[in-house]
Formats: structure tokens, C-alpha cells, sequence
């Protein structure tokens, strides 16, 4: 099964990369499924950051937000200081494109106190 997921992983990446977010989702969510069989909560992470970034290039934001905020909670429960710091500029970087001034001091507080 790992093999199986890293190879999802991969294809999903390959079609971000060529911007066909819809099939890099397919393959995505795959990789959801077998790293949830294989209770690989790191993978799950990562997996979550990609799907936020392909719902930001779809312009679905609800699911991104969702999906940034499943990985930081996760890379949160794990201590992966470097990666969450990669999420937590994805998600604020969506809120600022989006301007919601409500939020951005709330997430700018959020980041003060991962540092």
C-alpha cells in the first residue's frame, strides 16, 4: 500500500503541475484513502496542502480553507514545524487575496504564536 500511495501522490502533483486540477484531485483523494488505511497522518497532511492549493486554483475557496486548515491541524499534532509554516502562508495568502479583514487578524495571531 505505501507504494500504491506515493504513486497517487506523484500523479497527483504531475496534473497540478500541468494545471489539470480536477484530475490532480482524482488521484488526491486515491492517496486519501490508502494513507487513511495506512493511519499515515504525515501523508495526510501533505495531501490536505495540495488539495488546498488546486481548490485555490479552482477558485473553490470554502475547500481550500477547509483543506489548509485539516493540514494545519494535523502538522499541528505532529510538530512539523517547517511544513506548517508552508500551510499557514497558503492559508494566508488565501485570505489575503480574498481580503477578508476579519480574519487576517485572527490568522495573524495564529501565525505569531506557531513561531
Amino acid at each position: 500500500l505505501p507504494s500504491i500511495s506515493s504513486i497517487y501522490i506523484n500523479l497527483g502533483s504531475l496534473f497540478q503541475e500541468k494545471q489539470d486540477y480536477n484530475r490532480s484531485l482524482y488521484f488526491l483523494r486515491k492517496a486519501i484513502e490508502v494513507n487513511k488505511q495506512l493511519n499515515d497522518s504525515s501523508s495526510l497532511a501533505a495531501i490536505y496542502n495540495n488539495l488546498g492549493i488546486n481548490y485555490k486554483k479552482l477558485n473553490k475557496t470554502d475547500s481550500a480553507i477547509y483543506f489548509y486548515e485539516a493540514s494545519i491541524k494535523l502538522k499541528k499534532s505532529l510538530n512539523e514545524e517547517s511544513s506548517l509554516a508552508s500551510t499557514l502562508s497558503n492559508l494566508g495568502q488565501l485570505y489575503l487575496h480574498l481580503r477578508f479583514s476579519t480574519k487576517i487578524p485572527f490568522r495573524i495571531s495564529f501565525f505569531r504564536t506557531q513561531v
